[in-house]
Parts: C-alpha cells; structure tokens; sequence
C-alpha cells in the first residue's frame, strides 16, 4: 500500500466561478477549443484542476476549462460531475502552490508550449482513435472523425481527395514567389509559396 504524505507544496482550495474570474491572466494569448473543452467536461466531469499561483494570485494553468465552465454555466447546463453548487454558484476544487515572483508568466506560457511541442505518434494514436471510434467512444476527446480521416491519410502516405497539388513557383518563371506560409487544412503540412 503505498504511504501517504502530507505536501506541503501545493494545497487545494475551493472557488467559485465568479471568484476564479478576477484571477484570470488578462493578457494570456494562448486560445482553447472551447466546443471540445465543453464536450469533455460534460462527459468525463472536472477532473483536471486549475491551477493557481498564491504569490500572484493568478491562474496559470485553466484557464479554457473555467472560460468552458462559465459558458456551461450560463447557458443553463447542469454543473458537469466533481462541480459543485453553493448557493446557486458553481464551485470547484484548484490546486495552489506558490512560484517565485515574476514566474507566473513565464510557467502559464511554457505549460502550455511544452504540451503542445510534445506532438503525437501519429501510428498509434490512430489505432486508438479507431479503436474508440468502434466503440462509440470518441466523444469528448476533441477528436472527431474526419481528423481520424486526415491521420490515416498522413500516415498512409496518401494525400486527401480534397487536397490539390500547387505548382511549384520555381518552375513557372513567371510567378513571383511570395514567401508565404501556407498550412494544408487536412494533413498540416506547411507549404511556402
């Protein structure tokens, strides 16, 4: 059985929605899938805290999950599992820890671009997603099943019908080139025109 331990790095709290948005980083640039992230909480429930830094008093981590659980709210859905209600207001469980002055920024941006560099392998997790798709278990993970589509063409080596060959600028003298990043809305292979 393994041992329990009081840490004392990090302790729980309970808030309201209402309290949680005056600790909202106003400037955090980065944006969420607010439809997937209200999918997700509404089939598997609050399972992922937010996390809140006590030397600034901010949110670092949570913030597309409280922005969807405030959409849920106001919309009139019921609280999704592990959100409570108190007094009419929807209430749930953060973790606080305690960074050092000048680091929520810096973490709230690298929390989020390490997960993000992180990327997939596109292999296995196609054979999950089928795996889930057999089972009419797919819903709330943020895949849908043209991405399922779109990863077996990736992984296949095959580019989907939609998709068009662009000529190569280089071979037409007459085309300027311009430079220009263009991303493939199917596979997201990144193009420069």
């Amino acid at each position: 059985m393994p041992k329990q331990s009081l840490v004392a790095t990090h302790h729980l709290e309970t808030h309201t929605l209402a309290d949680l948005i005056a600790r909202v980083w106003g400037e955090n640039p980065k944006r969420h899938a607010l439809v997937e992230l209200r999918d997700s909480l509404g089939k598997f429930g609050y399972g992922q805290p937010i996390l809140i830094d006590d030397t600034s008093g901010r949110i670092v981590e949570g913030h597309g999950v409280l922005a969807a659980l405030l959409l849920s709210q106001e919309d009139g859905e019921k609280p999704p599992a592990r959100v409570q209600v108190q007094d009419g207001d929807w209430t749930v469980t953060c973790v606080h820890f305690q960074l050092d002055e000048g680091q929520a920024t810096p973490y709230s941006l690298g929390s989020s671009r390490t997960l993000e560099l992180g990327g997939w392998d596109d292999n296995l997790l196609l054979r999950v997603l089928n795996e889930l798709q057999d089972k009419d278990a797919l819903g709330g993970t943020g895949f849908h099943p043209e991405d399922i589509v779109s990863l077996q063409a990736r992984v296949s080596g095959e580019l989907p019908a939609s998709f068009r060959e662009v000529p190569d600028p280089q071979d037409d003298p007459t085309q300027p080139r311009s430079g220009k990043q263009i991303t493939c809305p199917h596979c997201g292979e990144v193009f420069t025109a």
